[in-house]
């Protein structure tokens, strides 16, 4: 069985979701990070828990949400950061080198057609029985939810990769 983990990851809510070559979801979850910890902290634990996701699914391919060109100031600088650590980290500690960067414009396209799609557009966009379970789950816009459509979105954009 083939494996993909897609990954939205953010210093606030990053969201993981591991499906098979015929996009049924195996698990998902959304790791948050608790504010009181500086950045670097942050970091690495969200890499820790991503590597703890490649550790248990043995992936064939992880999928990653690339970086917001349109954005200014300091958070996109963390941002870089927390993807730079991310992948030294799957590189290097795990030896896991099979690592698809998506542009935000190119997955908002590839699940709605729109390379402007919003959050609310995005999560539309799900199909009905992935929207239930996340919904199931207890996820909410302000919860998580987006960040799991965009995991998903993201997975399922490595399926013709693998």
């Amino acid at each position: 069985m083939m494996k993909i983990i897609g990954i939205d990851q953010s210093f606030s809510s990053s969201a993981l979701c591991v499906i098979d070559e015929s996009a049924l979801i195996l698990d998902f979850s959304v790791y948050r990070s608790q504010k009181e910890l500086d950045v670097y902290e942050k970091c690495y634990l969200v890499a820790k828990n991503i590597s703890d996701y490649v550790i248990k699914y043995e992936p064939n391919v992880i999928i990653l949400e690339g970086l917001s060109f349109g954005n200014l100031g300091n958070r996109t600088r963390d941002l870089a950061g927390l993807q730079f650590v991310i992948i030294t980290h799957l590189r290097y500690q795990l030896n896991f080198n099979n690592i698809i960067i998506v542009p935000p414009p190119t997955l908002k396209k590839f699940a709605t057609g729109s390379g402007r799609a919003d959050k609310t557009l995005m999560i539309k966009n799900l199909p009905d029985n992935v929207s239930e379970l996340f919904n199931t789950a207890g996820f909410k816009k302000t919860t998580g939810l987006s960040d799991l459509a965009d995991a998903y979105w993201l997975a399922c954009y490595g399926i013709p990769r693998i």
